[in-house]
């Protein structure tokens, strides 16, 4: 400790007096540079990596908390909630009046029951790397936010088939803000929980 107090005297005592030359000094690439690929300049880097680190964290989390607490409980995603035509009956609720084809039709179908090339061209348009990553894709949703920066013509929203599955079941439409955004990643997150890929 007494040999690491006068290492750090006599360094300070070869600086300049004044605060801005003191400055000057420090900033000198050279200096900058043996520092970092110093012992000291090495605990540094890690001191500030772990604060880092668990800045992150406490923010992931933070932003996790504040969004889950307004989100639905993830839905039953077999297909059979989700809405097909719409039927119009009187007011004792048994006659059929009128029966709407017009809206979203959509018939459930078991997996074994749809041809493979089916679902390989699906994933293969919507989300070719569905069975390699998690509920998200990183590349994807930084590919879509730097081309939608430039204004490179058109827009992309690089979701994955699980953050489209959540849209879907929770009739989010084209909403394109940021808060609504990570809430589709909190959900797709939990469905990915819940669900195979498979399912």
């Amino acid at each position: 400790r007494e040999a690491k107090a006068r290492r750090k005297a006599a360094y300070l005592s070869s600086l300049p007096a004044q605060p801005w030359k003191r400055m000057l000094y420090r900033m000198s690439p050279k200096r900058i540079v043996r520092y970092w690929f110093s012992r000291e300049g090495a605990l540094m880097a890690l001191k500030i990596t772990g604060v880092g680190f668990v800045v992150m964290f406490l923010l992931v989390v933070g932003v996790f908390a504040y969004f889950r607490k307004d989100l639905p409980q993830i839905k039953d995603i077999s297909g059979n909630a989700f809405g097909g035509s719409i039927t119009y009956y009187d007011k004792t609720g048994k006659t059929v009046l009128f029966q709407d084809y017009d809206t979203k039709k959509r018939v459930p179908v078991a997996s074994d029951k749809i041809a493979d090339y089916m679902k390989e061209a699906t994933i293969a348009i919507e989300d070719k790397n569905f069975y390699k990553h998690g509920a998200f894709d990183t590349k994807g949703i930084i590919r879509a936010a730097v081309n939608d920066l430039r204004g490179s013509g058109g827009t992309q929203g690089g979701s994955t088939i699980t953050q489209q599955l959540v849209k879907i079941n929770e009739d989010w439409g084209n909403d394109r803000t940021i808060s609504r955004k990570v809430k589709e990643l909190i959900l797709a997150v939990e469905l990915e929980r819940e669900y195979s890929k498979e399912d």
